[in-house]
């Protein structure tokens, strides 16, 4: 390829939205994958190590598996290893790397057939193995006895690839081919988050789960909850019954006497006290779940539910910014609703109740319909009525005049129709951007979700902002910023969802076509569902502002230090108006209430790590120190008897005559210490040690800490000489861990004697006035020895990878006690 070809190619993948990757020179790189496309393999490496890719497309397969395993490797050496068996050869000039492919030998003969064998190690087929010739896309794939047969150029090269396996490159002959797959099991090296940093998922002595967004990016998960449905074990994640999306989680079933069941939430290593709707899916990296005492033993007080640590994206090392667009577009259909009856079917159903009420004439017949009847027999049945014999038959059916009216005009309602709408709109819109400049890496996203509910005028819309920010300021020293502003509209308005009883004969308007009737049926048995729609107004906007600064400095010796701070602000504008036009509160004169609240919540977690190997000693130590405080602020104006209208809805709340002013603060703080230390010897045997001193305000005066421990062991007896022999057993590894931890999920006040305000008159007998007089109620009473909840659990686990990397998994056994300190 000449150089201007070459330069072309280059060009032509800019333009076409290819990233250049920032450079980063003279860097030794670790890292670990396997049978991953050739395109993939090259942006991990570029990410790792700031080296820039450059290939002719038509020249290089860029969809062909390889796999990489190297730690403090230079980049050539990586590079070499990862190629092998790719037949492509590659330069580096400074920090380039120029992937040049292997040209065959064009022939101009004709294709032969070309036959083969693919065993692995044991010499046992290799079923549904990838056999593709070099540079197209011609191939095949081996059947049960490992084997294959296609037409190919003789001499063209051959690319043979499997799952578990390192792929290998044949040239095309006449003779059958025997090809032997070697194994490249890698997956136990992949990286998973723990409570305040991460580990080996093969160093893991705890029950942990792992998700990817990347491998869920096709099936366009909506909330957080969805990434969640499936793929983790132990997870129960209800069904959503709202526009919003919002669920209930349970980890391992419910493991609290009357406290909140939900896990705790921590977002890029920072407790997370908001809603998981206000995050956005399409910003989501990976999820871990912490399930046993153990692995989230580092969160004590507030673990006793499992922990889900969410992670989010972070910048690239691409030197342009790369940016993304993903539009969402979808409906959520009615599966399933109570039916009723309708019609004639109601008729009958109507008669079958009134025959059961008045058993004693059931029998002659005056319940049944007259349609049938004619000359004596309906006289008789008439029984010395007059008028319209079916008029007469739905009198003594107990239908009130309006429905008798309907049905003989053959007027008819669905309720269902009026209540619910069978395909709800929903749309989902992310734009992101994301690189990094000199030092910097930045990635930032904005959203914006709309989703109508199935039950008519019902909704929810949220707009949803994300910016994260690391610079390394020096060789040692890094500081960065994860931030998150939601703002949420959850002031829509739906119809009522009753309607069962309601008859299918009722009116849906009165008779001028506009009011809504509030009796349907002229009875107080159903109100009308689209009264509150009508005569109600509501504003619900809830902003809220989630962040993380953190400042981070390696020390020698393995040493370091992080500290984070971070500040949560929640503001609430509410307003509901009620018109006095409403049927059901005419007395009324109309009804405003206005809220306003404001939220203040602070963390600073303070940490010392260390971890060093000495041969083949490994330790891992992380120390915490942590305080946190949450101030909140509410202020609630009511108002009613609006003079001489409330035509001015919540806004004009100052024309009401009955003031009502309520205010309500609270305050708790909270504070913990942290020690963990996981100790590996050759990669074989660990041991993780936790324990967690943890305060929180809300306790009683005689509790207010508790100690939460921990301990866990974990053996790859896979690696030992007795296993040898067993060569279907590539990787196991048993864990066994004991641990306590705690729920302080109640109010800020539960020890506290709480009282709330009365008001009465008091009638004075020497003036005859009547004196307002102030009185209070308590409510909760005082309890100084209020003890902190928790859970004891014990878990047994074993972790496995057979038939070379085919299948794999994992199997734990717990038992869960819960119980007062």
């Amino acid at each position: 390829m000449n150089l201007k070809k070459y330069l072309a190619t280059l060009m032509l993948l800019y333009f076409c939205g290819s990233s250049i990757y920032a450079q980063v020179k003279d860097k030794l790189v670790t890292i670990s994958f396997k049978n991953i496309p050739l395109s993939e393999a090259m942006a991990r490496i570029e990410k790792e190590s700031g080296y820039t890719f450059f290939y002719d497309a038509t020249q290089v397969n860029s969809n062909q598996k390889v796999s990489l395993n190297v730690s403090n490797s230079s980049i050539a050496e990586a590079v070499k290893t990862m190629l092998k068996h790719t037949g492509i050869q590659f330069e580096i000039t400074n920090t380039q790397i120029a992937l040049i492919g292997k040209k065959t030998k064009k022939t101009t003969g004709k294709p032969i057939v070309v036959r083969g064998t693919v065993l692995d190690e044991n010499n046992e087929p290799v079923i549904g193995a990838n056999v593709v010739v070099e540079g197209t896309t011609t191939g095949v794939i081996t059947d049960f006895n490992g084997e294959y047969s296609l037409e190919a150029p003789e001499g063209a090269n051959l690319q043979i690839s499997y799952i578990g396996y390192t792929s290998q490159t044949v040239k095309a002959g006449n003779k059958s081919a025997v090809i032997k797959l070697k194994e490249d099991s890698q997956m136990l090296s992949e990286v998973v988050v723990v409570g305040y940093g991460t580990m080996k998922k093969q160093d893991l002595t705890g029950a942990v789960n792992s998700l990817k967004a990347t491998d869920m990016e096709k099936e366009q998960r909506q909330t957080i909850q969805d990434m969640l449905r499936s793929g983790v074990a132990g997870l129960a994640v209800g069904m959503e019954t709202d526009a919003k999306g919002n669920t209930s989680m349970m980890i391992r079933g419910k493991s609290t006497i009357s406290a909140s069941t939900s896990p705790l939430l921590v977002l890029d290593g920072v407790i997370y006290p908001g809603q998981m709707t206000d995050i956005n899916p399409n910003d989501v990296e990976r999820i871990d779940v912490l399930k046993d005492a153990s692995s989230a033993a580092v969160y004590g007080a507030q673990a006793a539910n499992g922990v889900v640590l969410i992670t989010t994206k972070k910048g690239t090392s691409s030197k342009k910014p790369v940016i993304n667009f993903n539009a969402t577009v979808g409906a959520s259909f009615v599966a399933s609703l109570p039916d009723v009856y309708k019609g004639k079917d109601y008729l009958n159903f109507r008669r079958d109740v009134i025959k059961s009420i008045n058993s004693a004439d059931a029998a002659s017949g005056r319940y049944d319909s007259p349609e049938n009847l004619s000359g004596a027999e309906l006289e008789a049945w008439m029984d010395g009525a007059t008028g319209d014999p079916t008029e007469v038959w739905m009198q003594r059916l107990e239908y009130n005049d309006i429905e008798i009216q309907n049905y003989m005009s053959g007027n008819e309602v669905n309720w269902k129709d009026w209540i619910y709408q069978n395909a709800a709109f929903r749309q989902d819109y992310t734009v992101s951007i994301a690189g990094k400049k000199e030092e910097m890496s930045y990635y930032s996203s904005l959203n914006y979700v709309k989703n109508e509910s199935n039950i008519k005028g019902g909704g929810y819309s949220a707009i949803r902002a994300r910016v994260n920010v690391e610079n390394k300021v020096a060789g040692f020293l890094t500081y960065g910023l994860n931030t998150q502003f939601t703002v949420r509209n959850e002031g829509y308005i739906g119809r009522d969802n009753s309607y069962t009883s309601l008859s299918p004969f009722g009116s849906v308007y009165e008779e001028d076509g506009v009011t809504p009737k509030y009796y349907p049926n002229d009875n107080n048995n159903a109100t009308n569902p689209l009264i509150s729609q009508t005569y109600t107004d509501k504003r619900n906007d809830i902003y809220n502002l989630n962040a993380s600064v953190f400042m981070k400095a390696d020390l020698p010796l393995g040493f370091s230090l992080q500290t984070t701070y971070s500040p949560r602000f929640e503001w609430t504008n509410y307003a509901y108006h009620r018109s006095a036009d409403h049927p059901a509160y005419k007395d009324e004169g109309g009804y405003v209430q206005r809220q306003n609240t404001t939220l203040f919540y602070w963390q600073w977690d303070n940490m010392l790590k260390w971890k060093k190997d000495f041969g083949k000693h490994a330790f891992d130590f992380t120390g915490l120190l942590n305080w946190e405080k949450r101030r909140y602020w509410s202020n609630t104006s009511e108002n009613s008897a609006f003079q001489p209208s409330d035509n001015l809805g919540s806004s004009g709340i100052g024309f009401g005559t009955s003031p009502v002013v309520e205010a309500n603060d609270t305050y708790r703080t909270g504070a913990a210490l942290m020690g963990r230390l996981h100790y590996s010897y050759d990669n074989r045997y660990m041991i993780t040690g936790t324990v967690r001193r943890d305060g929180y305000s809300a306790f009683g005066q005689a509790n207010p800490y508790a100690v939460f421990p921990s301990v866990a062991l974990g053996w790859v007896f896979s690696e030992e000489s007795f296993m040898d022999k067993i060569e279907w057993l590539e990787y196991a590894k048993l864990r066994v861990s004991w641990g306590k931890n705690g729920n302080r999920s109640i109010g800020e006040y539960a020890a506290l004697m709480q009282l709330s305000p009365r008001k009465y008159f008091y009638y004075d007998p020497n003036t005859g006035e009547l004196i307002p007089i102030n009185t209070f109620y308590c409510y909760n009473m005082a309890n100084a020895g209020l003890k902190w909840e928790n859970t004891e659990s014990w878990n047994l686990g074993l972790d496995f990878t057979v038939l070379g990397g085919r299948l794999g998994g994992s199997i734990d056994l717990y038992n869960l006690n819960s119980a007062a300190f």
